[in-house]
């Protein structure tokens, strides 16, 4: 009978739904009634949360609340919010801040599983019990049970786990201990029915049954359908063109030195031990590169010791090292340490002071190579709008005021009038590409002709190129922005690191990107433990800088322009006048040129060193938003050409307006909202429009605004239907037509 009833309930998975689909029909008045009454309260990061992002809620057998998010273990009692996080003053406290899951025992612990181990915290004590390879078989950790005998198993991407407190360990139950049933594979979920038996999801194995009366394990094999796909790659992307890719930048990395007997996966041991950093005996990882007064290059960059006692995962507990080298591409050598942190991004103030980001704060020293660091950390206000998961792993773009435009893993955008002062927030939600992904390391940089931005999206394995006229709005180039491969050599040889993570360029005078830099490692992180061959390093790659462009029409580009004039400009290396091939040349909107499409080129002129090439207007697909044409092309070597040019009729420093919340004057009933200008240029009179719902609440006029200033409005609510706890749009108009929108839910 069991056997039968465990065969019905696999097949029932579809009478189920049906019958919750059916179950308001069957609910009596009453209670549809009591459904509806519900009330909700939000908890956000203005309650002391981390991050708007919560990924597992789980109440415990006290009635609390334990919340997992990204940036930390989060306990709420109703009252406020208790967070349990790895940082700066708690360097280790949790094997990871990214909680995956969590349970809790009949002995008042409560288990919380990450990406890099297992945590066990003692709710009565405080005390955080750690669990990592090789404790147990693999670091990342999905799912958790704890059975009503009170066992606790483990779901990790090498096993199923059952928790030992005798001996405070983790026994692997493989085909050893399963009768060849189980191996080590990806568990994804875990269940115990009302038998006792345990349920055990897979992620490419399908579902397992442990039955607890027999000792014995089944496998489903009919439901062994799971596969790892990437994401699809738009079917566009195929018909892309050299040029067309961000990741067809990328240079041979410079001849090296190749070394034996070096630490590695047999895929890097013929890597160039002199390029970036590389040191014996510890691990690096992030970074980014400045260059002195002197012509030094200067490499800030987070390490430990890779016999640390976690390995990898010692990272947490990282140094921020300053080291130096002669050129841009290393080797870099350490002159000295700057302070404890992770993930380190520096950038230079307006009088010369340098500022090195780490998460959760900064360091700051009058010079590069300063012995002395002050530490500090960042004042943040999200002006009425929710966080966007979270403020870790910033990345920061100068401003041609001297200001600073940063974007936080969540991708919003927040700017601070000189680098260090409040940075406000003026999205409301992520600037990333519109696919449901998981993004990570973005890095932002401006050169003198428009803002870039990569994400890279772990979920879908892509990483994207974006490009902006602000720094707000964003466009987004088809192609990959990089993918694994990338650090090849002249003769072909490749260094096929396992992940490319932390990008950071390197700028020359003009702000072009001319190098990127990777934190690299050669295996998955979690393997890489205390004494063993595998560890990190950050690498250097030189990019393809592109050309300065400017187009010489003053009258705006049509459809019905007739001809483009694009002035090539010569540099030092560089006379386009006898290298570049310009019957090769395509000129237009990226929409045409990444496609090998856009206009083609009529005739050439010179002046003084740079080249004109006019160009027919038929194909140019540039539109009134278009702030930067692309140009792709060859040398006459038949080496790649690209560049943006400059359109002399487009405004690139433009006002930015931001509005905060509305809030309701029930004395006086009105609406009153602050209007502040973040561009870098003034405003033009607008129109303010207040809407809640469907319902337009009113209009105001708003004068022109200069730079940073800040206007208080104020407007009767048209609406009689108007509530004041619903959410808000605050829409600007210049002529009736929609310039600017800030939502608040």
């Amino acid at each position: 009978m069991k056997k039968q009833y465990k065969s019905f309930l696999l097949r029932s998975k579809n009478l189920l739904l049906v019958i919750f689909a059916l179950l308001p029909c069957a609910l009596p008045a009453a209670g549809m009634e009591a459904i509806l009454d519900l009330k909700f309260k939000q908890v956000t990061t203005l309650d002391g949360l981390p991050t708007d992002e919560v990924q597992k809620i789980y109440q415990d057998r006290e009635g609390f609340i334990w919340l997992a998010t990204r940036y930390g273990l989060c306990k709420y009692d109703g009252y406020q919010v208790t967070v349990y996080k790895s940082n700066l003053y708690a360097p280790g406290l949790l094997t990871n801040n990214n909680i995956y899951c969590l349970a809790d025992d009949y002995d008042g612990n409560l288990w919380a599983g990450t990406p890099e181990g297992l945590n066990k915290l003692n709710k009565k004590t405080g005390e955080i019990r750690q669990y990592v390879a090789s404790s147990i078989p693999n670091n990342l950790v999905s799912c958790l049970l704890v059975t009503k005998q009170n066992e606790v198993w483990v779901g990790t991407d090498s096993g199923l786990c059952l928790y030992d407190s005798d001996k405070d360990s983790l026994i692997l139950y493989d085909e050893r201990l399963t009768g060849g049933v189980l191996k080590r594979m990806s568990v994804k979920s875990l269940m115990e029915d009302v038998d006792g038996d345990l349920w055990i999801g897979t992620w490419s194995n399908g579902l397992f049954r442990y039955s607890t009366e027999e000792n014995r394990f089944y496998a489903y094999p009919a439901l062994n359908c799971a596969q790892i796909t990437e994401r699809e790659r738009p079917a566009e992307w195929k018909q892309l063109v050299k040029g067309g890719r961000f990741m067809d930048r990328f240079q041979p990395m410079p001849e090296g030195v190749s070394a034996q007997g070096i630490w590695g996966a047999d895929s890097v041991l013929n890597r160039y031990v002199d390029n970036g950093i590389e040191l014996p005996g510890t691990s690096f990882w992030g970074g980014n590169i400045l260059q002195s007064a002197d012509g030094k290059y200067h490499l800030y960059v987070c390490g430990w010791l890779e016999e640390s006692p976690r390995g990898h995962m010692f990272w947490p507990s990282s140094t921020v090292y300053h080291a130096v080298s002669d050129n841009s591409t290393g080797p870099f050598k350490i002159r000295n340490s700057v302070g404890k942190g992770h993930n380190p991004e520096a950038f230079r103030l307006e009088d010369g002071c340098v500022v090195v980001y780490v998460i959760d704060g900064y360091y700051i020293a009058d010079k590069e190579d300063s012995s002395v660091w002050t530490y500090g950390q960042f004042d943040f206000d999200a002006r009425d709008c929710k966080i966007i998961e979270g403020l870790s792993n910033l990345t920061f773009a100068h401003r041609q005021d001297g200001s600073y435009l940063a974007v936080c893993r969540g991708g919003g955008v927040w700017i601070s009038k000189d680098g260090l002062s409040t940075y406000y927030q003026l999205t409301d939600k992520r600037v990333y590409p519109p696919v449901e992904g998981r993004f990570e390391d973005p890095v932002v940089w401006r050169d003198d002709l428009q803002y870039h931005l990569i994400v890279n999206d772990w979920l879908g394995r892509i990483a994207f190129y974006q490009r902006s006229k602000d720094g707000v709005h964003w466009i987004i180039e088809p192609g990959e922005a990089y993918v694994p491969g990338i650090s090849f050599h002249k003769d072909g040889e490749v260094e096929s690191w396992f992940k490319y993570e932390r990008p950071k360029v390197f700028q020359d005078e003009h702000g072009r990107a001319t190098q990127m830099n990777f934190a690299v490692i050669d295996t998955i992180k979690w393997e890489d433990l205390p004494g063993d061959r595998h560890s990190s390093k950050n690498i250097c790659i030189p990019l393809n800088k592109g050309m300065l462009l400017s187009v010489l029409n003053e009258k705006e580009v049509t459809s019905c322009t007739r001809t483009i004039k694009v002035r090539i400009a010569a540099e030092e290396g560089f006379n386009p006048q006898t290298e570049v091939d310009v019957q090769s040349l395509r000129f237009g909107s990226y929409k045409e040129v990444n496609f090998g499409r856009g206009c083609k080129p009529l005739k050439t002129c010179v002046s003084g060193k740079d080249l004109i090439v006019v160009f027919s207007g038929k194909g140019s697909g540039i539109t009134a938003e278009e702030f930067a044409p692309k140009m792709i092309g060859k040398d006459k070597a038949g080496n790649m050409f690209y560049g943006y040019a400059r359109l002399p009729y487009v405004d690139y420093q433009p006002a930015l307006l931001s509005a905060r919340r509305p809030v309701y004057d029930k004395g006086k009933g009105e609406l009153r909202l602050e209007v502040q200008n973040f561009g870098l240029s003034a405003s033009k009179a607008v129109e303010v429009e207040v809407r809640s719902g469907r319902n337009c609440l009113g209009r105001v006029q708003a004068g022109a605004l200069q730079p940073y200033e800040t206007v208080n409005l104020s407007l009767k609510p048209a609406s009689a239907s108007f509530d004041e706890k619903s959410g808000y749009e605050v829409v600007f108009l210049q002529d009736g037509v929609e310039v600017e929108k800030n939502v608040f839910e």
